[in-house]
């Protein structure tokens, strides 16, 4: 089954999400040189440019919030074909009645204290009437479960790939400090890689 986080959109850390960006310049400072202070500046850039599509996303999921829209992150990949890992699912709740076979849904199992997001492979008659049953695209079996047609469900209205990955980590101090280590070890690797082209070309000249 494919889980989901439970937290819905969060509002962005900015502090913690500016600390590459200041180790970065902290570095350039310390005399690196123009090699540096290139490499600097597209890492500076290319944070820029990630974190305000992050601020905009955060910003579209807290306006349809009031909509009726909710999102999750998915964690695992029992919907991978069409739902990845870090991707998120925005849903909007829908009558029962509405639901169709082949149309993907949000919810917590019988029994289970998690939510899933899974496509709907049937209806069947159950004890209780007429349910639903669930299946993962990545699953070869159908999930034990039914699930009474009567109330509303959360229907998957679009996803955003990769974005939960972000989101996920951005919620935790481990995996914010996960995303400054990577930022420095991307400007690490550049810097080294920008001197040793520049020392072949030096040389060959």
């Amino acid at each position: 089954m494919t889980a989901i986080g439970a937290q819905h959109h969060r509002p962005l850390n900015a502090p913690a999400t500016m600390l590459p960006v200041m180790a970065v310049l902290r570095l350039s400072r310390a005399g690196l040189g123009s090699l540096a202070m290139r490499t600097a500046n597209q890492v500076i850039v290319a944070a820029g440019v990630v974190g305000a599509a992050f601020a905009l996303l955060t910003v579209l999921l807290g306006v349809l919030s009031p909509l009726g829209y909710d999102s999750y992150n998915v964690l695992t990949g029992s919907m991978a074909l069409a739902l990845p890992v870090g991707s998120i699912v925005v849903t909007t709740s829908v009558p029962a009645a509405d639901i169709a076979p082949a149309d993907v849904i949000t919810f917590q199992p019988p029994g289970r204290s998690y939510l899933v997001t899974l496509r709907v492979a049937g209806v069947v008659a159950d004890v209780a009437g007429p349910a639903f049953v669930t299946k993962g695209d990545a699953n070869a079996v159908q999930d034990s479960w039914r699930l009474p047609i009567s109330g509303r469900f959360a229907r998957v209205a679009f996803d955003i790939p990769l974005v939960g990955m972000m989101r996920s980590a951005l919620a935790t101090p481990t995996g914010r400090i996960d995303l400054i280590a990577l930022g420095v070890l991307l400007f690490a690797t550049s810097l080294l890689t920008g001197g040793s082209k520049r020392k072949t070309r030096v040389t060959e000249a």
